[in-house]
């Protein structure tokens, strides 16, 4: 009889397994997942399909730690190597052991989707005395330089700013970030969204953190978030510019998407992304004009989606989908 480790206790399963990659007497589970999650892997063939004997292991009888969530086995994929898994959520938070190697899986890989010089900032000191600005910050109870800058609101203020058409849409980077953090692929945990600001500050969210549907809300948590740089939390915030944040990030391809860029489907870009380890994709956070020459300078391609200037929430939806669509989320 074997003994898999899940938790404080150990539970019998029979016989061992026909796979590749056999558990010994007293060796848990996590460590025959990490040798076993190796590549190539041959989709959909279910645990059912490779009889074991009485007493093999069933579905949904071991849990595992994926991407911060309790996970049960309710698939078992089969390679040269031995075994790979498919996991479904489960409630419950893991222990140590439970733990998987999730980068040994090329369908694991996390996107790094980077909102560049987003139109996201508080009001410079240069307008706070503006009174299109000071009277905003009176009505709302806040000081002039702890509101967001917004160009519904501050638009005459804002004309003596410096590239002020670049600047001053927090609702525009909302719903960039909605776009994104809905769909199956984000909520997957295999999409890391950091937002990079016009200037240069970022804000990284933690894996599946979902942002405010309410722009209000949204509106009130980033003026915190921008006035604090809080250092822990769902959402963080710190100084850097684009070149410091590719450094941290370690990408080992990154991609801007512009009008600027040789033309290319989404589907090709699709599938050259999901060959990589760490890709990171750069979606431009503001209503006009192109990054500037210190941000095209760190990319290693600069693509045209289409042939006329698309929302930035539009072309991050098309591009998660299209990245689904290639195989990075399992169906």
């Amino acid at each position: 009889m074997l003994a898999i480790t899940t938790g404080d206790e150990q539970h019998p399963v029979g016989t061992k397994t026909n796979s590749g990659v056999q558990p010994g007497e007293d060796e848990p589970l996590t460590t025959v997942a990490e040798e076993a999650l190796q590549p190539p892997f041959e989709p959909h063939v279910k645990l059912q399909d490779y009889p074991s004997g009485e007493g093999s292991l069933t579905l949904r009888q071991v849990e595992v730690l994926d991407g911060g969530q309790r996970r049960g086995l309710d698939e078992v994929l089969r390679d040269p190597g031995g075994l790979s898994l498919r996991l479904s959520p489960l409630h419950g938070s893991p222990t140590r052991g439970q733990r998987i190697n999730r980068s040994c899986m090329p369908s694991a890989a996390v996107l790094n989707l980077i909102i560049a010089e987003a139109a996201l900032e508080l009001v410079p000191p240069g307008i706070a005395k503006h009174p299109a600005v000071r009277n905003e910050a009176k009505r709302r109870e806040l000081k002039p330089t702890g509101t967001l800058l917004d160009r519904s609101i501050h638009h005459h203020a804002m004309l003596s700013l410096a590239e002020d058409s670049k600047r001053g849409r927090p609702d525009l980077v909302h719903l960039t970030l909605l776009s994104i953090t809905s769909t199956p692929l984000y909520q997957s945990g295999r999409v890391k969204v950091y937002i990079h600001t016009h200037d240069d500050r970022i804000l990284e969210l933690k894996e599946l953190t979902r942002p405010p549907k309410s722009y209000a809300r949204f509106r009130d948590l980033v003026q915190k978030l921008l006035d604090e740089e809080p250092e822990e939390g769902l959402i963080t915030a710190y100084r850097g510019s684009i070149p410091e944040l590719l450094r941290r990030i370690g990408a080992d391809f990154v991609v801007g998407l512009s009008t600027q860029g040789k033309t290319s489907g989404l589907k090709e870009l699709a599938v050259e992304i999901s060959t990589k380890r760490n890709p990171a994709v750069l979606i431009g956070g503001f209503p006009k004009g192109h990054f500037t020459p210190e941000t095209a300078a760190k990319l290693d391609t600069i693509v045209r989606i289409h042939p006329d200037s698309l929302d930035a929430h539009v072309v991050a939806a098309r591009l998660v989908y299209e990245l689904e669509r290639v195989g990075q989320v399992p169906g």
